[in-house]
């Protein structure tokens, strides 16, 4: 399951999550209720970001069993979702994807 994670200044309209989900599992060929997203919204007084055109930074998280082309998918379609729905410039929106080579997971009362 990614755990995808966007930090960026807030926008000037409402997200809606459950779209912009959707949009991201439409275009990563994954069914969204895979899916867990975190927006994590700023003013300038609390995220600095390099660049000033208003630019997002994206963490992803999943197991690496997942394959390097998928996760390199799901980065892409992350990143133009997220320039989108945010309005930002082309190219404004930096994905980091961290692929964890073992994990645990604790859902639903059982270990998987």
């Amino acid at each position: 399951m990614p755990q995808i994670r966007i930090t960026a200044f807030r926008p000037q309209k409402p997200v809606d999550i459950e779209v912009f989900a959707k949009a991201i599992a439409d275009r990563a060929g994954v069914d969204p209720i895979r899916l867990t997203i975190t927006f994590d919204f700023h003013d300038n007084t609390t995220y600095h970001r390099g660049r000033k055109d208003g630019a997002a930074s994206v963490s992803i998280t999943l197991p690496e069993i997942n394959g390097e082309e998928f996760i390199k998918n799901l980065g892409v379609a992350v990143a133009k979702v997220t320039q989108e729905f945010l309005e930002l410039p082309e190219n404004a929106v930096a994905v980091s994807m961290r692929a964890t080579p073992k994990g645990y997971s604790y859902n639903r009362g059982e270990f998987k």
